[in-house]
């Protein structure tokens, strides 16, 4: 990542802190967040203690976009229950965009390209300000568990342009906070891009493992997979959805 490049892209947007190498750019953005330092964009080249929902690691080897922006949450806070949705929104669509590529959203927080993992999302608040992180495989493709398969943008991209793609998301979600979440387009586009709905699916509901197909994201952004005769509405906070493979 070139930090003065970045820089110009940005264009006075938000202030930018780069780092070749951190723990976690949102453990950094928090802390600034502490200081005083809002709104910020921390970028990294590289975390050693990247981390996902629920504490699971995230890795970052050197090279990918390691991204957090802090910015004080809208005033109207009605649909923050949709915010890791939009920012998965959001990042589809810059890749899209700037590189041609079509994405989907593994509900909640994964964007996928070929069923594979391509970025994930971490979305934290620090009293009333918002740590919004992204994560996304640019050059190399971590080694994940044998559950879920990865890839990078150097797969499909001659020439990834990490810089490009990075201020084009925080322009996106700059402009979020500005304007406020379309709770309806969100989740119409959460629907049209979910790589989920249509498919079996298994996680951990009332301590025991279940399976079920995915069927929609409901208004509020929740997922609602059918077990039999029985619909189970699952909340982004409390599950962790995987794919179960067919065939």
């Amino acid at each position: 990542m070139d930090r003065q490049k970045l820089e110009t892209l940005l264009d006075g947007c938000v202030p930018l802190v780069y780092k070749n190498v951190t723990g976690s750019t949102n453990d950094d953005a928090k802390q600034l967040v502490r200081d005083g330092c809002v709104p910020v964009l921390v970028v990294a080249g590289r975390q050693t203690d990247g981390r996902g929902r629920r504490g699971n690691s995230f890795l970052s080897p050197e090279g990918g976009i390691y991204m957090t922006l802090a910015m004080p949450e809208p005033r109207d806070t009605s649909t923050l229950e949709l915010l890791t949705s939009f920012v998965g929104v959001c990042v589809c669509e810059a890749l899209e965009e700037v590189h041609g590529l079509e994405a989907g959203i593994k509900w909640v927080n994964d964007v996928y390209v070929d069923g594979c993992k391509l970025a994930g999302i971490l979305v934290e608040r620090v009293t009333s300000v918002l740590a919004i992180g992204v994560g996304i495989n640019v050059h190399e493709v971590p080694k994940l568990n044998d559950s879920v398969r990865a890839t990078a943008l150097a797969e499909y991209v001659r020439t990834p342009c990490a810089e490009v793609l990075c201020a084009n998301i925080t322009r996106r979600l700059v402009a979020y906070i500005r304007d406020g979440i379309d709770a309806e387009s969100t989740v119409a586009t959460c629907r049209e891009r979910s790589v989920l709905l249509g498919h079996k699916v298994c996680f951990v509901y009332e301590g025991s493992m279940r399976y079920g197909i995915a069927s929609d994201v409901d208004d509020d952004g929740a997922l609602i997979v059918q077990i039999g005769e029985e619909f189970v509405r699952l909340t982004s906070a409390a599950h962790e959805i995987r794919l179960v493979e067919t065939g």
